[in-house]
């Protein structure tokens, strides 16, 4: 009788143990799950360039040479400047002052650069950091009147529990502000 009760249990506890189905565990703690904006692109409206901005993004143009791309969904507003040097000097004296104020935004933590000419007659820099309220920098010249520099900023604290869940905000502001360098002209 007692092998026969031993032989049981161990019986229940194998075909209990042995299933192939994986089901989903909630977590204890989950992130908001955002919707990202399309791919589509469009000509920004009141630019000195030709500057394409996501179509699902609002533009303004607070003052002259400024224009700001808000992503409303992801809570995020790339502030771009458009600035036209009266000559070489005064180009490299922008670009200096520009580049300084991108390290001074990126502060002390980690950051990725990349730098790529467009095709159209620009060279562009762009900066990604973490854990900072502005994780894409970029600063774009065509070495003889123009500067275009630009910073997203995200509205959410940051710090090293944010970096997840923004991800994939990030990659998508980035890949728009990519898409931008990457066809950004002369009118």
């Amino acid at each position: 009788m007692w092998r026969f009760f031993v032989a049981a249990v161990l019986a229940a506890l194998m075909t209990g143990c042995g299933s192939d189905e994986r089901k989903p565990v909630p977590r204890r703690k989950a992130y908001a799950r955002v919707e990202l904006p399309d791919t589509a692109m469009r000509a920004a409206d009141d630019t000195p360039l030709h500057m394409p901005v996501n179509a699902s993004a609002r533009t303004e143009c607070p003052r002259p040479g400024w224009l700001d791309i808000s992503y409303p969904t992801l809570g995020a507003t790339v502030h771009v400047t458009f600035t036209k040097a009266a000559g070489i000097e005064e180009l490299e004296r922008v670009k200096a002052n520009r580049m300084q104020r991108l390290m001074l935004n990126a502060g002390e933590g980690e950051s990725e650069s990349g730098e790529f000419s467009n095709g159209h007659g620009f060279n562009i820099y762009i900066m990604k950091s973490e854990g900072v309220a502005t994780p894409i920098q970029f600063l774009a010249t065509d070495d003889s009147a123009w500067v275009v520099s630009g910073a997203a900023y995200f509205n959410i604290k940051p710090g090293p529990g944010a970096v997840d869940s923004l991800r994939p905000m990030v990659d998508a502001v980035e890949r728009d502000i990519l898409k931008s360098m990457g066809d950004l002209c002369h009118k």
